[in-house]
């Protein structure tokens, strides 16, 4: 028997295939590129990093700078590289968060690596649209959602995410934002294996062995949003205002 046939190099593909996720996890514009074939001009590789790396992200910019396609690629990575990920899709009508499904869709049809990892074709119903990720072992598979706000949000009322996506965010009255959309990111990935971590780094710390900052906050609930330019009369300017004192503080 050849010695090449007699080696089980299952765990050198499995070894592998978590670097190259853990690679992926850490340049977000690589990953785009090979999973999804996407090459992003330079500003939208800044763009999607921010969106990537940071929990909270106001993008303002004009026209067919595609903002609705850098959502769709954020949305599409998240849902790949984290199994077991929820993303929702929202819009202040269905057909803006449509939008945002389409360039979803687009990215469907031209990544097999995509096709692959889900579990059957995106789902275009009535109040919804979705896309359903295949499970692993362990996990359930991740999932994609484009919902109809309504007048008030009470559509989407009790629904939960890990990544929450909001175009036209000028268009988002403040109220809805904070009643109905915040608390749609009130759920935690895998909360217990959270509580062991932090418990193991809270221990190393009171040892001496690494400090506060060297805790790493892992991958938060994140809220994402995204508009063109508007008056300043409007809520949006308030919440950039607010970001802008919060950069200038050096807060997080």
């Amino acid at each position: 028997m050849d010695s090449f046939d007699s080696f089980d190099n299952t765990d050198v593909i499995m070894d592998a295939g978590s670097e190259l996720i853990s690679l992926y996890l850490k340049d977000p514009v690589l990953a785009a590129y090979d999973l999804l074939g996407v090459d992003l001009a330079a500003i939208q590789r800044v763009i999607l990093r921010d969106m990537w790396f940071k929990n909270y992200v106001i993008t303002i910019a004009g026209r067919g700078a595609g903002k609705s396609f850098l959502l769709g690629v954020n949305a599409v990575l998240h849902s790949l590289l984290y199994p077991g990920y929820k993303v929702g899709l929202i819009g202040p009508s269905f057909r803006q968060a449509k939008i945002i499904f389409a360039e979803v869709e687009k990215l469907y049809m031209q990544s097999s690596i995509l096709r692959e990892a889900c579990a059957k074709k995106p789902v275009k119903g009535s109040d919804k649209y979705y896309l359903q990720f295949k499970g692993t072992d362990s996990t359930a598979g991740s999932s994609i959602e484009a919902l109809p706000l309504g007048v008030d949000g009470s559509k989407i009322r009790g629904s939960r995410f890990y990544l929450i996506e909001i175009d036209w965010l000028a268009q988002v009255t403040s109220p809805i934002k904070e009643r109905v959309l915040r608390p749609m990111a009130a759920v935690v990935l895998n909360p217990m294996k959270r509580v062991r971590y932090l418990e193991k780094m809270q221990s190393l710390v009171e040892r001496g062995l690494i400090s506060e900052e060297d805790i790493d906050e892992q991958n938060a609930n994140k809220i994402i949003m995204t508009s063109s330019g508007y008056f300043k009369f409007n809520h949006m300017w308030k919440r950039m205002c607010a970001y802008w004192q919060a950069i200038r503080e050096e807060e997080d």
